[in-house]
């Protein structure tokens, strides 16, 4: 099911993020991997911080799955993983686990974007920044586009 198949993928996404194999992702690793994908090296940083929720380091597999199941969601027939990262100059990187291509770089606050939530189980999200906007995003998986 789709379960197994998001489990499945977010685990090869961890395994090729460790690249010397040693079961977690320290910031190294965690930030080659997210610049590889044009995020900035600040916004990589912040977001090694928010996804290291004990602090001690490194990104174990169990919190980058929790921190992907926060921000993922999917859609009817199509399935998508993605995650979503806010970038200090207000930007919005939509970024597909599965092949970790942009899906989107969209413009979405003046100002940083402060707050990502998500749904369990759903193709929206929603963000707030330093402009005082609250803004509603929709993913379509079929066609891998923001909305």
């Amino acid at each position: 099911g789709e379960g197994g198949e998001r489990s499945g993928q977010v685990d090869l996404t961890f395994d090729a993020m460790d690249t010397d194999g040693d079961g977690v992702l320290d910031k190294d690793e965690f930030l080659s991997a997210a610049m590889r994908l044009g995020i900035p090296e600040v916004d990589a940083l912040n977001l090694f911080i928010e996804v290291d929720e004990n602090g001690d380091g490194v990104v174990t597999r169990l919190e980058f799955t929790t921190a992907v199941s926060r921000s993922s969601g999917a859609s009817g027939g199509d399935f998508l993983v993605f995650a979503v990262l806010g970038s200090a100059d207000g930007y919005l990187h939509v970024v597909d686990i599965d092949t970790a291509a942009v899906i989107s770089f969209e413009k979405a606050h003046d100002g940083a974007v402060s707050v990502i939530c998500s749904p369990s189980s759903s193709d929206s999200f929603f963000t707030s920044g330093l402009d005082g906007a609250v803004l509603r995003w929709t993913i379509d998986a079929a066609s891998r586009t923001l909305n």
